[in-house]
């Protein structure tokens, strides 16, 4: 059974590390934002066009998301840090949807494809979920976000934190259930009750912003040494701004990428074309040659005789 972890303040403060300002993010690492958070970067690739957000923060998307998390990476030099972990929303919430098993009347090649898809699913999760890291993995549950963090780090059991912003009680308990029972059956870990006191103001929809707030302070208190209190209490407007921005930019940067595609297939077609010109002009010219040396030949035959 997994450690149950409370929150806690360091004794001696650090000082807060500053994110990076947004226009110091190269097209590189846009791309990189881009492709990780499963947009659509370049060619057939697969993916999905950037989906904008508002200023609050409401409604924020599953890729919005994994955008906002690996921006967080970025600007507090963590990318490349090997002890931290994440699990895409959508591989939890689909492995938990599929463990209803496929719809009645469907045919049994359907069927065994089905099963193959969740066990692969499945041995991802679970190999993600028991990695010895610090494990990310944010939760959407009818339109509704929480947020679980796994320290797997160290030779005992792993500790989670499990943070939610809703007010309403009944379903909160719902959420918790849900997850709860997922990460029992499939891990045998217990979920701990929900570890915030701050809760998102009533009627709004900005629990995407809250989820990235969470895991930003972790990140910070976990791998930078900062207190747990070092973010201040939650505000919406901080994430659900930063995401809006990162949207406009991811968008802008696929627009530009698919342009660039569309001039670089333009530019090569005009250069096959050109070239079939060439091809169809050489041929046309031999064509001509060989028929002048055969009327060569068929005068000097005549002259002759």
């Amino acid at each position: 059974m997994a450690t149950l972890v409370a929150e806690s303040e360091f004794a001696n403060l650090k000082k807060l590390k500053k994110m990076k300002c947004f226009n110091a993010l190269t097209r590189k690492e846009l791309q990189k934002i881009l492709e990780w958070s499963g947009y659509k970067v370049h060619g057939e690739c697969e993916g999905d066009a950037v989906q904008n957000e508002v200023e609050q923060g409401n409604m924020i998307y599953s890729l919005n998301i994994n955008a906002g998390f690996r921006l967080m990476q970025m600007c507090l030099d963590l990318k490349d840090n090997e002890a931290l972990e994440y699990v895409e929303p959508d591989l939890w919430k689909t492995h938990m949807e599929a463990r209803k098993g496929p719809e009645e009347g469907v045919d049994e090649a359907f069927v065994q494809e089905f099963i193959e898809g969740h066990t692969k699913r499945r041995e991802l999760l679970k190999k993600k979920l028991g990695m010895k890291k610090v494990v990310f993995m944010p939760v959407h549950f009818k339109n509704h976000w929480t947020t679980v963090v796994v320290d797997g780090r160290g030779s005992g059991e792993p500790t989670l934190q499990y943070m939610d912003s809703l007010r309403s009680e009944d379903f909160v308990l719902e959420v918790w259930s849900w997850i709860h029972e997922g990460l029992q059956e499939l891990m045998g870990w217990e979920l701990p009750k929900r570890m915030n006191e701050a809760r998102q103001p009533l009627g709004s929809l900005v629990c995407g912003a809250y989820s990235l707030h969470y895991m930003e302070q972790c990140c910070r208190s976990m791998f930078l040494q900062e207190p747990w209190s070092s973010l201040g209490w939650p505000r919406s407007e901080v994430w659900g701004g930063r995401v809006c921005k990162l949207a406009g930019l991811m968008k802008k940067e696929q627009d530009e990428l698919k342009k660039e595609q569309e001039d670089e297939e333009e530019k090569k077609k005009k250069q096959e074309e050109k070239q079939k010109k060439k091809d169809e002009k050489k041929k046309k010219g031999g064509a001509v040659d060989e028929k002048l040396k055969t009327l060569a030949e068929e005068a000097a035959a005549g002259i002759k005789k």
